[in-house]
């Protein structure tokens, strides 16, 4: 599942809790704000490492490199957008579960179904079950997804059936003013 490099698991497994602005001295008796990124691991409850945004720009840019477009997204809409199908929506999960995998670092429906073995022991009872339902329910929003992609193709294939229709007329329409008849397209064999 991963690279043998054993430092990019530790990006894969962090995840942002929170971003706020907060205030620091100046220097000169003012105040000027600044960012902060507070960090979760995947699978630790209570884990949280705050990061001051042009520290983490500057001491970790490949771990900034993956949350940045977090928290420009942040800076946009001050909301934390989660990436795939949020949890909040998912209705397998009662409002206790809910809070429990909120507290081992889960915050999409994705994330539930990959998560790892730790995550599982963690969690206890009934994580097989939650599982097995989070992957049914990605297979089955990725088969309606395809299913409205076909949907769409088949609408975009008749809006383009319709224009060459009108086009033939247009040119039939020409030919016969200038006197000429026009060849009908051969049908296939």
């Amino acid at each position: 599942m991963f690279d043998a490099n054993p430092d990019d698991r530790q990006h894969f497994a962090v995840f942002v809790l929170d971003i706020e602005t907060d205030h620091k001295p100046d220097g000169q008796g003012g105040l000027v704000p600044f960012d902060r990124i507070i960090l979760g691991k995947k699978g630790s409850p209570n884990y949280q490492q705050p990061w001051d945004v042009s520290r983490l720009m500057k001491d970790d840019p490949s771990l900034w490199g993956h949350i940045k477009p977090i928290y420009d997204k942040w800076k946009a809409t001050n909301t934390i957008a989660t990436d795939g199908h949020p949890l909040e929506a998912w209705p397998a999960l009662t409002k206790g579960q809910l809070k429990q995998a909120k507290n081992l670092g889960l915050r999409s429906v994705e994330d539930f179904a990959e998560a790892t073995d730790s995550i599982r022991e963690k969690y206890g009872m009934g994580f097989a079950e939650l599982q097995k339902a989070a992957k049914a329910f990605l297979a089955s929003k990725a088969g309606s997804e395809a299913a409205a992609r076909v949907t769409t193709l088949e609408d975009q294939i008749k809006a383009m059936a319709a224009q060459l229709d009108e086009a033939r007329a247009t040119i039939d329409g020409l030919m016969a003013a200038q006197g000429k008849v026009a060849q009908k397209p051969r049908k296939a064999a």
